[in-house]
């Protein structure tokens, strides 16, 4: 699987519904880049270290974009 497709699935399917369904947000795409990118790094890091991610931006603007893709690769 090309480098790109994963980054765009893992944004997708992981950060952006981890957000929406766990805390009830729809995360702008470029948070939920960032959000991808933590849990990466949380991953490697202690249960005692702490990570911050700022969100900002409104994720509505990018439903259609979602809906689309979602459509296409995820199953409920």
């Amino acid at each position: 699987m090309r480098k790109d497709k994963l980054q765009k699935r893992t944004v997708f399917q992981h950060a952006f519904l981890m957000l929406t369904r766990t805390e009830g947000i729809i995360p702008a795409l470029e948070s939920a880049h960032a959000i991808a990118e933590a849990m990466k790094v949380a991953k490697k890091s202690k249960k005692s270290e702490s990570i911050i991610v700022t969100l900002s931006g409104r994720g509505d603007k990018d439903v259609e974009e979602v809906q689309r893709y979602l459509g296409k690769h995820v199953k409920n």
